[in-house]
């Protein structure tokens, strides 16, 4: 069993260090996505409100570099998955370039594929010694988070997306439904 990163962890094992100043200087952010990487190679985000968190200190590089080391290390890419993957040794070119073929030893299924690259394609480019005070532990709580998610990166994992078109598409069948009824009085 793995061990699960929590936000409180990250702070504490991570971010507590670099608290002196609003914005990071270049080695403090490369050492703050470095331990994050490193922390998370062999372990998994307890929940999605931590991995949303992460999200703020990565750039689609360096989520990259996240997920090929968690490859490496033979666990499925993305990090809220807590699953072994199998290396699969592909003698042919076409089954490397081949999705379908190709994505079992990557992740552990097709939707945490699906959730990795659809998180990779939110993140911000701008570097992490750019981002003014995000890395600042004073400056969390978790509805102060909640609201700077929505007007800093408004990160929607893949997970929420299905979950709301699901409950939109459950809806208007309700609704649908509701028109054919017949009421008596």
């Amino acid at each position: 069993m793995s061990m699960v990163v929590t936000i409180k962890l990250i702070q504490e094992a991570v971010l507590r260090p670099h608290q002196m100043h609003q914005q990071l200087a270049g080695y403090d952010a490369d050492t703050i996505v470095y331990q994050l990487i490193t922390l998370l190679i062999n372990s998994n985000c307890i929940d999605e409100t931590t991995l949303k968190y992460i999200t703020r200190f990565f750039t689609p590089e360096t989520f990259q570099m996240l997920v090929l080391q968690r490859i490496n290390n033979k666990r499925c890419g993305y990090p809220l998955c807590d699953k072994p993957v199998s290396h699969i040794n592909h003698s042919d070119a076409f089954s490397l370039i081949n999705t379908k073929t190709s994505y079992f030893n990557k992740f552990c299924s097709d939707l945490h594929m699906k959730s990795t690259s659809f998180l990779q394609a939110q993140l911000l480019t701008t570097p992490l010694r750019e981002r003014v005070g995000i890395h600042l532990i004073s400056n969390y709580d978790i509805d102060k988070f909640q609201r700077e998610n929505i007007m800093y990166n408004n990160i929607v994992l893949f997970e929420e997306y299905i979950r709301e078109k699901t409950l939109d598409q459950d809806l208007d069948s309700i609704m649908k439904s509701l028109e054919t009824l017949e009421f008596q009085i």
